[in-house]
C-alpha cells in the first residue's frame, strides 16, 4: 500500500480506540480493511452507535466467515492416517463432504484434535497450510451469526493506495477497483510478528533473548506448560504466555474454550 503524506486523518488503525466513530455521518460510507470477526464486530459496532451507511470491506480472498447452523455433532474419536498431511487432511474433508456430511460438524470434529494435527506436521507442512489453506480453514472454522452479515458488503482486492480528499478518503485497490469513504477502519487484527512488533515489553525481551518469533511469525516459541522459549530452545523459568501468542506450537489457540483450559493449566502450574 502507498500513501500520498501521511495517514489521512479519517482513517482509523485501531477500531477499537476511544471516539472511532465519532464525528462519522451516519449516512457516509465506511470502508473495513479485512472480513475476519474483527471487521464483523466492528459493523456491528457501527450500527449499535446508529451508522446506516453501506459499510464496505475489503480482503484479498473476498471470504468471510461462515455462518453460524445448528447441526448435529459427530465426535472424531480417533484420527485417521489422512492427517498425516496438510493435502491429506483436505482429502478426508472433501471426502466427508462428498459422503453427506454436515461441513460445521466435520470442521468441530477436528476441534480436540488440531493440536495434535499441528504438531504431527513438519514446518515446511505447516508453512504450506498457512499459505493455502489458512483462510479458507478460518472462514469455516470461526463463524458467525446469520445476521452479522448482512452489514457488510464485502469486496475482493487489494489495498494500494489510500489518499485524503477533503473529509473523505479515496482508496484504490486491486484489480481496477475505486472508492471513496468517510473512514477507513483497520480490521485485520492484533499484529503477530513478534520479531518486528515494537512495543516497549515485546523489544525488551527480544533483546535480552528471552522471546523467540517462531519462523511463521504466527507468535511465539513455546513450551508445553505455556513459558516462553529463549533463542537458545529453553523455557524461561516464570515467563508464562497463553492465548494468541502460543498459535505456533497449538494452531488453535484463539478461541475462549481453548484459552479457558490453558488459562486453568497455567493456574495449576503457578498453585503447585
Amino acid at each position: 500500500m502507498t500513501l500520498d503524506g501521511p495517514p489521512p486523518a479519517e482513517y482509523v488503525r485501531d477500531p477499537w480506540a476511544h471516539g472511532a466513530a465519532i464525528g462519522l455521518d451516519p449516512d457516509a460510507p465506511v470502508l473495513l480493511l479485512g472480513t475476519s470477526l474483527t471487521a464483523m464486530d466492528v459493523a456491528i459496532a457501527l450500527r449499535h452507535h446508529g451508522h446506516r451507511g453501506t459499510v464496505y470491506a475489503l480482503s484479498r480472498h473476498g471470504r468471510s466467515p461462515q455462518r453460524h447452523a445448528p447441526y448435529t455433532p459427530r465426535p472424531l474419536t480417533a484420527l485417521p492416517n489422512d492427517f498425516a498431511s496438510p493435502r491429506g487432511a483436505l482429502r478426508w474433508i472433501r471426502r466427508e463432504l462428498a459422503a453427506g456430511a454436515e461441513w460445521r460438524a466435520t470442521i468441530d470434529s477436528l476441534r480436540p484434535h488440531t493440536a495434535a494435527i499441528w504438531r504431527s506436521w513438519s514446518l515446511p507442512q505447516r508453512a504450506t497450510f498457512v499459505r493455502h489453506a489458512r483462510n479458507l480453514w478460518d472462514v469455516h472454522r470461526h463463524r458467525a451469526a446469520p445476521e452479522v452479515h448482512a452489514e457488510m458488503q464485502v469486496l475482493r482486492g487489494r489495498l494500494v493506495k489510500m489518499r485524503a480528499s477533503g473529509d473523505a478518503i479515496e482508496v484504490t485497490y486491486e484489480p481496477h477497483g475505486a472508492l471513496t469513504v468517510a473512514r477507513v477502519f483497520n480490521c485485520t487484527g492484533p499484529a503477530c510478528d513478534y520479531a518486528r512488533i515494537d512495543l516497549p515489553l515485546v523489544v525488551q525481551l527480544r533483546r535480552a533473548g528471552l522471546l523467540t518469533p517462531d519462523p511463521l511469525r504466527l507468535g511465539v516459541e513455546t513450551a508445553d506448560d505455556g513459558r516462553l522459549l529463549d533463542t537458545h530452545g529453553h523455557p524461561v523459568p516464570g515467563l508464562y504466555t497463553l492465548g494468541p501468542l502460543r498459535r505456533p506450537s497449538l494452531w488453535e489457540s484463539t478461541a475462549i474454550p481453548e484459552i479457558r483450559s490453558q488459562a486453568a493449566a497455567l493456574a495449576r502450574e503457578l498453585a503447585r
